[in-house]
């Protein structure tokens, strides 16, 4: 099941940053959008992860959605210098 998890993610994820290619900063586009396909991602494993206590979920679900953003602003900001 992860996998179908992170290629939602991922499709979200590249879907987000085409519609928000022309935003004001290119980090904050790619903050935006890895949010958002974490968010993609965290719906995903709430419906597909049979472990539901607290520490599990905050640790291990909520992680995916900051993981995601970091890297998205990250990525935004080294394709904003390419351009």
């Amino acid at each position: 099941m992860p996998d179908q998890e992170q290629a939602a993610a991922v499709a979200q994820g590249t879907s987000r940053r085409v519609m928000l290619r022309g935003a004001a900063g290119i980090g904050a586009a790619g903050l935006a959008a890895g949010t958002v396909a974490g968010l993609a991602g965290l719906g995903m494993l709430e419906l597909h992860c049979p472990n539901l206590k607290a520490v599990h979920v905050l640790v291990w679900h909520v992680a995916v959605v900051a993981v995601s953003g970091g890297l998205g602003f990250a990525l935004g900001r080294m394709c904003g210098e390419f351009e």
